[in-house]
């Protein structure tokens, strides 16, 4: 699986960068831009000239450097699309972040690669899409599948006005409450974190909020089959549709076709799936307790509202940390 590394600009360009992109606003002393071999150069999210100033590359600044340019990318449009774009650079090659810095430890590429690095790690959707007042926003999830997935986040008094889909509509609840008005009867359905509606295909749904909403929408590609466990139209949680089993792992596959399967697991305490890969790209949704994800080689902590996400054939593995619930959301095409 091709990864995010880190150089100085003044290492020898080498086939095994793969993309080479530049991270510092300025650029580097001694260096021609002609022998740089360089695929872009991305000055615009790099840290403030105020914030740089401010670090100096000074050792003890720099966890308070990490945070403010963390701030900075998280407020950055810019930096959300170069997100993207890594997303898709990393399915053909590397990506190489070039820096300057002569500490390798302790410089703005190091931060930029967490950054960047979060949605294939432990993340929260609902803080990282947080409602903005008289906003609605969609985001894409940049999951590669048929099945579209989009993070959509709705600002207090704001709605979304009804529609309808030529395929069925998942919704899961990732923060605060909103109400779906759904069919021509404009049922209200209340939905909030850990909640899930299943719209059927041609039925009119809109949404509306008072406090803020925050969900993830899924619109795969065909027909699903449900598990007789739940209902189209009727909001369920997540967490209440399987118990725990002592010693055992308990699966229940709640919607699934060709393209798609969402799946709850309930792991009691000592219990845990071994390393192995999936045959698509996929989201864990922690539902109830703790466990350990193990990722590439790197152990993550996961506990309830969190979520996590991996690429098509990672090596990842789930440990129990007590009991603990979770969903899966894997796209097989």
């Amino acid at each position: 699986m091709n990864k995010i590394q880190l150089k100085r600009m003044y290492e020898d360009p080498a086939p095994e960068d793969g993309a080479r992109i530049l991270v510092d606003r300025l650029w580097p002393r001694g260096i021609k831009k002609e022998n740089a071999s360089l695929t872009d150069w991305w000055k615009d999210i790099a840290p403030s000239s105020n914030l740089r100033k401010w670090f100096g590359h000074q050792p003890e600044r720099f966890r308070d450097f990490s945070g403010k340019y963390m701030s900075e990318l998280n407020q950055s449009g810019a930096a959300t699309k170069y997100k993207e774009e890594v997303r898709k650079m990393l399915k053909k090659s590397a990506v190489t972040l070039l820096y300057s810095a002569k500490d390798k430890e302790r410089n703005n590429a190091v931060v930029l690669k967490h950054w960047l690095e979060r949605d294939t790690r432990v993340h929260s959707i609902a803080e990282e899409h947080p409602p903005k007042d008289g906003l609605t926003i969609s985001s894409p999830s940049g999951i590669s599948s048929e099945t579209n997935i989009t993070y959509c986040s709705l600002g207090a008094g704001t709605d979304i006005s009804a529609e309808t889909y030529e395929r069925p509509v998942i919704y899961i609840g990732m923060g605060g409450r909103g109400t779906f008005v759904v069919g021509n009867d404009s049922k209200k359905l209340s939905v909030g974190e850990g909640d899930v509606l299943m719209i059927p295909s041609g039925t009119l749904c809109g949404t509306e909020t008072e406090e803020g909403f925050v969900y993830t929408e899924i619109i795969p590609k065909e027909e699903l089959h449900m598990t007789k466990a739940v209902k189209a139209g009727e909001v369920f949680k997540l967490a209440e549709l399987l118990p725990y089993e002592d010693d055992s792992i308990v699966n229940l596959d709640v919607i699934k076709n060709e393209t798609v399967k969402f799946v709850v697991m309930a792991f009691d305490e000592g219990t845990g799936l071994s390393p192995h890969k999936a045959p698509g790209d996929a989201l864990v949704f922690a539902l109830e307790g703790k466990a350990v994800i193990g990722y590439e080689g790197q152990d993550y902590p996961i506990e309830a509202g969190q979520t996590f996400r991996f690429e098509k054939n990672g090596l990842h593995s789930v440990t129990a940390d007590g009991r603990f619930k979770m969903a899966l959301l894997l796209t097989l095409k």
